[in-house]
């Protein structure tokens, strides 16, 4: 019977044992991916916020001093801010828009702002003529948040958000945050501008380097898991099915007749045991088959001795027969002797016919051989009067 290899076991329990260890392994990756964006964005917000807590009151006392909606010259930050981007003390970037009291960009310029973030340059340009013209409802949804947003932040509200859709299938965000600048960064004084910051991979639309980097690593890591996971599935289902292989072709060769065939392994638990059996069916098949090529020949030479026993009788009575026709025998005590030696050889028929019976008996289970002491005088008598009549002839 030919077998193709995707329906031999061993091929299925290693393909079976890697699926598994495939779907485990995607499961903990995207478990690990979710809680990596859940806390990253969660760490985004806050971060968002507090760095545009700190940048409106640094803004706010600077314009408290010198009049001017804009950075103090002094600061230290590690990016340009005065070129709208911020980066922060864990090295986030963050883009940032000034708008004044009558809802002017102060800082950055247009152009600064589109270098930075090119493919929202539609966008940019009309949310910032939505909050020239006061106009907080037109345009798409984005244009309307960060519109409103920014409008209520003129009113001292803190305005939080999210621009667009999220990106990596929707498990980071991308926020933004409108903040109030109050002059001299004193949370009663009165409000002097808005100040608008986003993180720049969601303005740009773009993976987090952090997100980046730990997708990078889980994938890696991940098929790293698979390819192990596969190769100690693949291994592990040929302890299982070598002993299997193993019995497969001992078995094919108990079928063509050889019957010494077994199966040779050092397999523990079930396996072993069913190796351990078919030895021991394999020794009791061949012990059975050799008794039977012995008793098939014993019933030859049982055969052959029946056919000399019956043809004796058979030929002496058949002797007998040609005498009296051929009037051989003249008196009458000739007569009587060539009767009885007729009688006895058909009773001697008569006892083998019937001793086949019982022997087919015996050998049918119904019948119970019993020893019994044979005299051997009158048997070797009952021999040598079949003979009389062949050596006389």
């Amino acid at each position: 019977m030919r077998m193709h290899w995707w329906q031999s076991i061993r091929w299925r329990l290693a393909l079976g044992s890697v699926s598994i260890v495939l779907l485990a392994t995607i499961i903990m990756a995207v478990a690990a991916i979710l809680t990596i964006a859940h806390y990253y964005s969660n760490e985004q917000n806050l971060g968002l916020a507090a760095s545009a807590d700190t940048s409106a009151d640094d803004i706010g006392r600077n314009y408290a001093q010198h009049g001017v909606l804009s950075f103090p010259t002094g600061i230290r930050r590690p990016g340009l801010p005065s070129k709208g981007l911020i980066v922060d003390t864990h090295g986030e970037n963050y883009l940032f828009l000034i708008f004044s009291q009558n809802n002017r960009l102060v800082n950055p310029t247009f152009n600064q702002l589109v270098a930075l973030n090119p493919q929202n340059r539609l966008l940019w340009a009309e949310i910032i003529r939505n909050v020239r013209l006061g106009v907080h409802n037109k345009g798409n949804a984005t244009v309307i948040s960060v519109s409103e947003a920014v409008r209520k932040a003129q009113q001292g509200e803190v305005i939080p958000g999210e621009i667009g859709s999220r990106s990596l299938f929707g498990l980071v965000s991308r926020p933004f945050i409108a903040v109030p600048i109050r002059s001299g960064g004193v949370a009663t004084s009165l409000v002097v501008g808005v100040l608008l910051m986003e993180p720049l991979p969601a303005a740009n639309n773009t993976l987090p380097q952090f997100v980046s980097e730990s997708w990078q690593v889980v994938l890696r890591i991940s098929i790293i898991v698979a390819i192990l996971a596969a190769l100690a599935a693949i291994f592990f289902a040929r302890t299982i099915t070598r002993p299997l292989s193993k019995v497969t072709e001992a078995t094919r060769v108990l079928t063509s007749g050889d019957y010494s065939a077994r199966v040779l392994t050092n397999a523990a638990g079930e396996l072993g045991e069913l190796a351990h059996n078919f030895n021991d069916m394999a020794a009791q098949l061949q012990r059975d088959v050799e008794e039977l090529r012995k008793q098939e020949l014993w019933r030859r030479e049982l055969i052959m001795s029946i056919t000399h026993d019956l043809a004796t009788p058979l030929t002496a009575i058949a002797g007998l027969g040609e005498a009296l026709v051929d009037g051989v025998n003249q008196s009458r005590e000739d007569y009587e002797e060539t009767g009885r030696v007729i009688v006895r050889e058909t009773l001697r028929l008569r006892r083998l016919v019937k001793d086949l019976h019982m022997m087919a008996k015996v050998e049918a289970g119904a019948l119970v051989p019993q020893r019994k002491p044979v005299r051997l005088a009158p048997l070797v008598d009952e021999v040598m009067a079949v003979f009389v009549t062949e050596f006389e002839r």
